[in-house]
């Protein structure tokens, strides 16, 4: 018998925790693609239309809008309803003249807020393997899935850098270290800030640790939890308010 390979459908009720939709509205929802965010925290294009946005409603005007090609992430065009879109991800609206970052709630579910349209497109990424490639040159590889190429570049994994949207320029490097601002994407406390205070290394039999405090409260957690996101404030708007009723 042939392999046929994963479905291609998504049932509402099943799915991941990041995703906010009426589960019992409709039976299924859009599948999000593979691509460089890990799949339990995507939101697919089509639903943040339809969903998030309120531009759509169903999967014939999604398609009128993207076919249209007025719609960007990370200022490049997308016109698939199903691209892949993750946190701190930049989708502009060019009809609407409005644009949005992705970013957590408290609740740990992948949520939009809006922009200044006249704010400069950036993002911060986190470095996650770098590599080597000759005397003059090294490429960083983010959580994102771009791959950046330095000079002489002091980053290391772990530290994160703001880049300029669609360029990727890095504007700033922000080491992950004590003092520095966390952002945690995991765990109980997920979408919040937390203020750096101690970090564990690894060991053979343990993953690295960090000790972090907010609101006078200290907690661990794994240093792949943390996305360093600035010193004193962040260096991008990345708190959800709530605006409406849930």
């Amino acid at each position: 018998m042939a392999n046929k390979g994963g479905s291609n459908k998504s049932k509402r009720i099943a799915l991941p925790k990041a995703r906010q939709v009426l589960r019992k509205k409709h039976i299924w929802a859009i599948k999000p693609r593979p691509g460089p965010h890990q799949q339990k925290a995507v939101l697919p294009l089509g639903e943040i239309l339809r969903e998030k946005l309120g531009l759509a409603s169903n999967r014939k005007e999604i398609k009128a809008i993207l076919n249209a090609k007025k719609i960007r992430v990370d200022e490049k065009i997308r016109t698939d309803s199903k691209f892949p879109v993750g946190l701190f991800d930049v989708v502009r609206v060019e009809e609407e003249k409005k644009q949005y970052r992705i970013v957590f709630d408290p609740k740990g579910r992948l949520q939009v807020i809006e922009m200044d349209i006249k704010e400069k497109p950036v993002k911060v990424c986190k470095i996650v393997l770098k590599k080597i490639l000759g005397k003059e040159k090294v490429q960083l590889t983010t959580n994102d899935g771009r791959t950046i190429i330095e000079k002489k570049s002091k980053t290391k994994p772990g530290d994160s850098v703001l880049i300029e949207l669609p360029s990727q320029k890095i504007e700033r490097v922000m080491p992950f270290q004590e003092g520095q601002l966390g952002y945690l994407t995991s765990g109980t406390r997920t979408g919040s800030i937390a203020k750096i205070k101690k970090v564990t290394p690894a060991t053979m039999r343990r993953a690295s640790l960090v000790e972090l405090e907010t609101k006078g409260e200290t907690f661990q957690t794994l240093a792949e939890n943390i996305i360093v996101i600035g010193s004193n404030t962040p260096v991008i708007p990345v708190e959800w308010t709530k605006t409406e009723q849930e």
